[in-house]
């Protein structure tokens, strides 16, 4: 489903969506795109200001990994 919708997304405003963040009562996941059907998730303790540096980091090793992948 979350492919189909990156997909359908992509096509209505050809931008791609790179991460989402899902934060539940005591956990946040950060889930970054790499190639078509291929996810990098992150989970992590719910504490302010983790968020954006998890983002990041996830964003940076998302770029390295479809590098590797080809």
């Amino acid at each position: 489903a979350a492919a189909c919708h990156n997909r359908c997304f992509k096509a209505q405003t050809g931008l791609r969506v790179s991460s989402v963040v899902i934060s539940t009562e005591g956990i946040r996941l950060v889930i970054s795109t790499l190639k078509d059907g291929y996810y990098l998730v992150v989970a992590m303790p719910r504490s302010k200001g983790l968020v954006s540096f998890a983002a990041y980091k996830s964003r940076k090793a998302a770029a390295r990994l479809e590098a590797e992948m080809g």
